[in-house]
């Protein structure tokens, strides 16, 4: 949690192998993930980590359905089983009968929904989240939130998730606060 700039989003990007750290080490399951080349780090990206951002940043020639499958797909999944699997996260979701819908016809939560849905197709260890809600309204934010931890925590995954908003924070077993680049103390009152 921080201000804009203080670098919490270049620290999701340093944790989820996206940047190398200047310093300091990043760890998944007992593996230096920051001294892994490029071409391993975007395997363990595509296999063991989800991401939902702001935006969604869905692709907007694909449904929904598609959407969700890409990273099966790219990871190696036929096309006809990845959808299928994609479509099984429709129904928890609240997204039943938007499978075929492209993100231009989805409203900002369903949308994020989708998003939500396609990080955790692969069954992924850690899902990294930034500003998840900034682009939603409220009772849109909060329902997206509850979501996610809910389906991070039925798929026994963690969650990492970069905010500003001291609301989407309380969402978080433990939260620290960033600042000018640094990691500071935990944030008081927060788990």
């Amino acid at each position: 949690m921080g201000p804009s700039g203080s670098g919490k989003s270049t620290l999701l990007h340093c944790l989820a192998g996206i940047l190398r750290p200047d310093a300091g080490e990043v760890h998944l399951l007992g593996q230096r993930i920051d001294a892994l080349g490029e071409r391993r780090r975007s395997a363990l990206r595509r296999t063991r980590f989800g991401f939902v951002f702001q935006f969604g940043q869905l692709l907007p020639e694909l449904p929904a359905e598609e959407n969700v499958a890409l990273p099966l797909m790219l990871n190696g999944t036929p096309r006809r089983e990845a959808v299928q699997a994609a479509r099984s996260w429709f129904g928890p979701l609240g997204l039943g009968g938007l499978e075929g819908r492209r993100p231009g016809e989805l409203s900002g939560g369903q949308a994020q929904r989708v998003a939500i849905a396609r990080a955790l197709a692969p069954r992924p260890a850690v899902v990294f989240a930034d500003e998840p809600t900034g682009a939603l309204d409220q009772a849109t934010g909060h329902e997206t939130m509850r979501l996610l931890t809910e389906a991070t925590r039925h798929n026994d995954a963690s969650l990492v998730v970069v905010t500003h908003d001291p609301s989407v924070a309380r969402w978080c077993g433990r939260t620290v606060q960033v600042s000018d680049g640094r990691v500071r103390q935990p944030v008081p009152g927060a788990a």
